[in-house]
């Protein structure tokens, strides 16, 4: 039987995972999965750790192994007791163990939303990222197929899906479709009153997407687009085919589309020869874009990639210093954003219940819902009365 199941890394390795858990829940014999990730030094780190705590806790067991790290450094997982399965062979998994491949997730163990993946691979070659490496090229499905899982998710009661994949902005170029046209149809299904989309590539939105999002009625106000970097040149390294200028114009087409959108975003810091100069300007776009949250990583370079090779490292102190002050004003942004929310009427998902009951509204805040002892992934209206010690505290309506 499956004893237990680990999602290192991106929301489409959490919907792989629960895929696979599922199906793997008739295994007679006792088995673990363990779903790693690459992206960073980090991540990398996290995966192998997990991995030594399961062998400790697990003494039995067989653990399957899987992701990007298996790709990454296969002689990490040399024992007799792992069973290692790169990506491309992820989906034989149960085939593997005798028991039936799933369709569709029946349900999402770890949270009150659900996760389609809409793709995976991807199109474009980031100088500094060994994610494409190892997943492939663009692999989409069919709108079709999508809108199926999405017809037997809405059925079993949840209230938002998110659309992932490991470049979503990229989806459907490889089958004669793109991303809007799928959003536009989930839209019109009204299928469930929450559309999320779990990230989005500044190189990959043209105009047709972003008319589509501004026209949807079920979209989150929340757009996760990573910058990377504010300065032109440094993106020009990054092999990242837009602006400074082109992002921040993205970013206002979407604020008069919507009211107070959220925007996260990820910003590599000390990418090679990165100048004092050029990190200011990093620092100048994250204020001008007024980011909710930002997902902050020192540069971490991937055997494989070129910017691996890139000469002019800089400094560790020097790198841990930019970190401190970005996470300055980060905290900082995020602090005025939740500010901004105040009176708004939102609607709410629940995520946690018993002393407190805490969800998560469109714009991808938590909030303290007091005046609700409700059940995990119960939808209702609220509105934001306050922010107390960094908290938005909510009331039903």
């Amino acid at each position: 039987m499956l004893s237990g199941a680990f999602s290192i890394g991106c929301k489409t390795n959490q919907y792989e995972t629960e895929l696979l858990k599922e199906a793997l829940s008739a295994v007679e014999k006792e088995v673990i999965l363990l779903n790693t990730c690459a992206v960073t030094a980090e991540a990398e780190h996290k995966s192998l750790k997990t991995l030594r705590s399961i062998l400790r806790k697990f003494p039995t067991a067989t653990v399957i192994v899987t992701g990007c790290m298996v790709g990454y450094k296969p002689n990490k997982f040399k024992h007799p007791r792992i069973i290692a399965i790169p990506n491309e062979q992820k989906e034989k998994i149960p085939e593997m163990f005798e028991v039936q491949p799933l369709e569709f997730i029946n349900s999402f163990s770890e949270h009150s939303r659900a996760f389609v993946k809409v793709a995976d691979g991807c199109p474009h070659g980031c100088s500094y990222c060994i994610v494409r490496h190892l997943r492939g090229s663009l692999r989409s499905r069919t709108i079709h197929s999508i809108l199926e899982e999405a017809h037997f998710l809405s059925e079993k009661g949840y209230k938002e899906i998110v659309l992932t994949a490991v470049n979503l902005s990229a989806y459907g170029r490889d089958i004669g479709t793109d991303l809007a046209t799928l959003v536009k149809s989930l839209d019109s299904s009204s299928l469930f009153p929450r559309i999320r989309l779990s990230s989005l590539e500044m190189h990959f939105m043209d105009e047709r997407l972003l008319s589509v999002l501004a026209s949807c009625q079920h979209l989150c106000p929340h757009f996760h687009i990573p910058l990377q970097s504010g300065s032109d040149k440094i993106l020009a390294r990054m092999n990242r085919p837009y602006s400074a200028e082109k992002f921040l114009a993205v970013v206002e087409r979407l604020k008069r589309a919507f009211d107070r959108p959220a925007f996260t975003t990820d910003i590599i810091v000390g990418f090679p020869g990165e100048t004092e100069k050029e990190f200011e300007e990093t620092l100048s776009v994250a204020r001008d874009a007024r980011f909710c949250r930002i997902h902050i990583f020192p540069f971490s370079p991937r055997d494989g990639t070129e910017a691996a090779t890139f000469p002019e490292r800089l400094p560790k102190s020097l790198v841990r210093d930019r970190l401190k002050r970005l996470k300055e004003l980060a905290d900082s942004l995020s602090e005025e954003y939740r500010r901004s929310l105040v009176g708004i009427k939102e609607t709410v998902i629940v995520e946690k219940s018993g002393c407190e009951t805490i969800g998560l509204i469109e714009r991808y805040q938590k909030v303290k819902v007091e005046n609700l002892s409700g059940k995990r992934g119960e939808y209702l209206p609220v509105e934001v009365q306050a922010l107390c010690n960094s908290t938005l505290v909510a009331v039903c309506i």
